[in-house]
């Protein structure tokens, strides 16, 4: 049955305002033919419900985004001469930075292109490699332990290629777990090269391995038992 020109009208319209979006019935992309049937109000009615969703939706991801910057960037994590400014700085740029691009195959390449666009983003004295990967990964590990992030980013699909965030205290029991002279001597945040941080992070798949768990898992174990022994000393 040919479409008048009103029902034309109405898909071009569809066809616009959904290109990009996630319009889901029953597991399904809808089809046209769903929507032929209804009157143009009832189609603009019908879109306009279905966009305050989708832009709810949006509003909720970025707010959930923007929360998990402020919590996983504070003084302590960028703490150290020259940074001042940092936390700031940073926060601003991950709360913008696309997550999408984590939960797709090339997940090292992209790491390391927003390693530097992180760099780059931070003040001039403390543009360093080793800094913006900590930050970062501590972000992303954050990120992926959200449930509503990871679920509208597919963020678990790369579970086995998060990076363990690299500090002197990951890396004394990263040294400890490899064994005496297995690793080269830590040079600190600011002097870590993307060289050693890769001799680090197979040493954290290693020691992971042993026990069974994705590496990224390793700080929460490491940072958190030690302060939750000094917690019940008191």
């Amino acid at each position: 049955m040919k479409k008048t020109r009103e029902e034309r009208e109405g898909k071009r319209k569809f066809d616009k305002a959904y290109e990009g979006c996630t319009r889901m019935k029953d597991g399904k992309y809808t089809d046209w033919e769903y929507w032929a049937h209804e009157t143009t109000e009832e189609s603009d009615a019908r879109f306009l419900k279905i966009h305050n969703e989708i832009e709810k939706k949006s509003q909720l991801l970025q707010a959930f985004q923007s929360r998990t910057a402020r919590i996983s960037v504070g003084a302590s994590t960028v703490r150290g001469r020259g940074n001042a400014g940092v936390v700031a700085a940073a926060r601003r740029h991950l709360r913008q930075l696309d997550l999408s691009m984590f939960g797709q195959p090339q997940f090292f390449d992209n790491l390391n292109v927003a390693t530097i666009a992180l760099r780059d983003s931070l003040p001039s004295g403390a543009r360093h490699w080793g800094l913006a990967r900590k930050v970062l990964n501590i972000f992303l590990r954050d990120c992926l332990y959200n449930t509503y992030l990871d679920a509208a980013f597919g963020l678990s699909k790369n579970l086995a290629y998060f990076e363990i965030p690299l500090d002197g205290i990951t890396a004394v029991h990263l040294k400890r777990a490899a064994g005496r002279g297995m690793l080269p001597a830590w040079p600190g945040v600011k002097h870590l090269a993307e060289p050693l941080s890769v001799r680090y992070q197979e040493a954290a798949t290693a020691e992971a391995g042993r026990r069974g768990i994705p590496r990224v898992h390793l700080d929460a174990i490491w940072w958190s038992v030690s302060r939750d022994e000094v917690d019940e000393k008191f």
